[in-house]
């Protein structure tokens, strides 16, 4: 598979994780996100939801990273970010992060 259709998965990914855990914390009574943390949503009955949500974050995230650290940093400079950040046309750079 190209680079490029993986590095949707480093946007999908967290988007798919937001959308379940706002479900479920609104459909779980007594939960706050302004006061709890996201895997206290895990500490219930219902825990296994919050459990299975972080599986395909992390599979998203590791489909992000791999095609990107087969790049080497001329091949990202020459990809279009001219710090040689990945993906191209991001605004920051990933380097501080990973």
């Amino acid at each position: 598979m190209r680079p490029e259709k993986l590095w949707w998965t480093g946007v999908a990914g967290p988007a798919l994780f937001t959308l379940i855990w706002l479900v479920e914390g609104v459909l779980r009574p007594g939960y706050d996100p302004m006061r709890n943390w996201i895997s206290e949503l895990a500490l219930s009955e219902r825990g296994w939801i919050q459990i299975v949500n972080f599986l395909p974050l992390d599979c998203f995230s590791r489909c992000t990273a791999s095609p990107c650290a087969a790049l080497s940093p001329a091949e990202r400079v020459r990809s279009g970010h001219p710090d040689g950040s990945w993906p191209p046309g991001w605004p920051l750079s990933w380097r501080g992060c990973l």
